[in-house]
């Protein structure tokens, strides 16, 4: 049996017979099992990052909504790439599905 996302989420939110007979609504932080989406963490190239703050700029231009952007900035070059690689690291484990990260060149990394 195959069940679309919505039948999932319905099934999930549907309240829920106590042993007592009371209906009780379903938290879906603690009863739903929905599967959880993950993809691969890995910093976007410098390419890749200015194809993300290009699509980023267009759906503000539409929305009218601003976005945000942080960016972390190494310029000492003795000590850059351990620097840009423990905050890469942090990002990786820290940032949401849908915050996007990476190289904006050779001494930035930026995350929306």
């Amino acid at each position: 049996m195959v069940l679309s996302v919505n039948d999932s989420l319905e099934a999930a939110v549907r309240p829920q017979v106590a042993g007592d007979g009371t209906k009780r609504p379903v938290s879906l932080r603690e009863d739903a099992h929905l599967p959880r989406v993950t993809r691969p963490r890995h910093p976007y190239s410098p390419r890749e990052m200015a194809s993300v703050l290009e699509r980023e700029r267009d759906r503000t231009d539409r929305s009218g909504s601003p976005f945000a952007m942080i960016v972390f900035c190494a310029e000492d070059a003795a000590t850059r790439r351990d620097v840009l690689d423990a905050v890469l690291k942090v990002l990786a484990k820290r940032l949401r599905i849908s915050d996007e990260f990476g190289r904006l060149d050779r001494c930035r990394l930026g995350a929306i």
